[in-house]
């Protein structure tokens, strides 16, 4: 994608049962807002025992759990 680009929807679906730390190390997150529209969403499945808290400017929205799979949303900090 190029620099100006943003999208509604960005699906985040890292190895499976990848934790929260090794998600930070890889730095994963690290500027997925830039690509993220206003009112965006990112959905992130992962595993239920994967825990990881979303830091400024991103925050979570919504969060199901199905067994040992969950699904969440993150949006900006700043959207509805």
């Amino acid at each position: 994608p190029q620099a100006k680009d943003q999208y509604d929807l960005i699906f985040l679906d890292p190895p499976y049962d990848q934790t929260g730390a090794e998600l930070s190390r890889w730095k994963v997150i690290q500027g997925l807002e830039r690509l993220l529209a206003p009112s965006g969403r990112i959905i992130w499945e992962h595993h239920t025992s994967s825990v990881w808290s979303p830091q400024e400017p991103l925050r979570e929205v919504w969060r199901r759990t199905y067994g040992r799979s969950t699904v969440t949303f993150l949006a900006a900090s700043d959207a509805r």
